[in-house]
């Protein structure tokens, strides 16, 4: 074993140990929210669900929770207004908005909601604002509320400003705890979009933050690189071999039929179609499929309609022909999950008898008895559709 190969295994040896993070995707992830974008959709449905009076049927949930984090006085605040965006007033701060405010009979609450971006926020405008416009609130609260953990100099410009830095997290786990109290008057339907924005919101973090993972790959990038390059160059020379043979085959294919419509798709598919444009095409294709140490080892060959009404009218023939068994095999869609047909003819394998020669033989006569059949059937076909 060379000294590259031992440095190589050592790696996969220490990267086996790692967990591998499973998807979680959640709906709002699917939408593909980014940036700011993302920030403000976060900042609507946390408004939605902050005013007790809203559909999703929880009343207080999110309000008590937040308050409790702040240690101020709450209540059932049916009188709340919540808004999002709202503009600060005065000579010095046009244009600036607060991204969420809760405002009750006694209590003001600014919030300033982060996800990904820094806080580089005039949030000194902010407290201004609500000082002046909101003077008469017996309790007024500022917040910073992000997903991330600040930096010692954003947290120190949050101190200097009056705001309360929270975590998501923390605002989730106290809602969490709290669940069990509303869960059974609360609107089920969105109590699904509640855990999938909580859901949303972790995954963000979890992008952000380093791993382990992360780590490993930043120790190793430069082995772990090397690796990659000689595994692709390793991938592609075995893919090159089955390009070379496909385009052999092709050709040896074209004058054994006397056919020239034989294709080869992307280097790796030999293939040809009959009827085609009308609603009765049908084909053949065929490619190699490789094992740990040959990348000829087998050779697959199926009929294929793309589409499933053209599958059809050739079916029973097809199937009298060939009955289905254990070594043919007819995917409607269920192994493929599409539209189209395949049925897979018996596979040709290499054995240890056999040479190039003999092999890429086997594999031309079964195409060439297929291509026959398959030939005459669909001329038959499209002539008792014609008539």
């Amino acid at each position: 074993m060379t000294e590259q190969e031992i440095i190589f295994k050592d790696i996969l040896k220490k990267f086996s140990r790692f967990p591998i993070p499973e998807d979680e995707s959640t709906f709002l992830d699917l939408c593909h929210y980014s940036g700011e974008r993302f920030e403000e959709i976060c900042s609507r449905i946390l408004e939605f669900y902050f005013q007790p009076n809203n559909k999703h049927g929880f009343r207080n949930l999110w309000f008590r929770s937040l308050c409790e984090l702040l240690r101020c006085d709450w209540d059932d605040a049916f009188e709340m207004r919540t808004r999002t965006e709202e503009y600060t007033f005065g000579a010095d701060d046009k244009n600036k908005k607060i991204d969420i405010v809760i405002e009750t009979p006694f209590l003001i609450v600014a919030i300033e909601n982060k996800i990904g971006a820094s806080l580089y926020n005039p949030i000194g405008v902010y407290k201004q604002h609500i000082e002046r416009i909101y003077k008469d609130k017996r309790q007024q609260k500022l917040v910073v509320l992000t997903a991330h953990l600040l930096s010692g100099q954003e947290k120190t410009k949050a101190n200097d400003h009056g705001f309360v830095v929270i975590q998501y997290e923390r605002l989730f786990e106290k809602v969490k705890s709290l669940l069990g109290e509303y869960v059974a008057r609360g609107d089920q339907k969105y109590l699904v979009f509640m855990l999938d924005f909580m859901q949303t919101v972790k995954n963000r973090v979890n992008m952000m933050e380093q791993t382990d993972l992360d780590r490993f790959f930043i120790r190793h990038r430069d082995d772990i690189e090397k690796l990659v390059r000689q595994y692709d160059d390793w991938k592609n020379r075995r893919f090159n071999q089955q390009k070379m043979i496909i385009s052999e085959l092709c050709g040896n294919i074209q004058s054994l039929t006397n056919d020239t419509t034989w294709w080869v798709y992307q280097g790796w598919d030999l293939g040809i179609h009959f009827n085609n444009n009308t609603s009765y095409k049908i084909g053949i294709e065929s490619n190699f499929v490789e094992s740990d140490d040959n990348p000829l080892a087998e050779y697959h060959i199926y009929f294929t309609t793309w589409s499933m009404q053209c599958w059809f009218p050739y079916e029973n023939a097809i199937l009298e022909k060939y009955p289905v068994k254990d070594d043919y095999v007819l995917d409607k869609g269920e192994l493929n999950s599409s539209n189209r047909v395949y049925y897979h003819m018996p596979v040709i394998k290499r054995t240890a008898f056999d040479n190039d020669e003999n092999y890429f033989d086997k594999i031309l006569e079964c195409l060439n008895v297929y291509y026959q059949f398959l030939k005459g059937l669909a001329a038959k076909v499209i002539m008792d559709a014609t008539q």
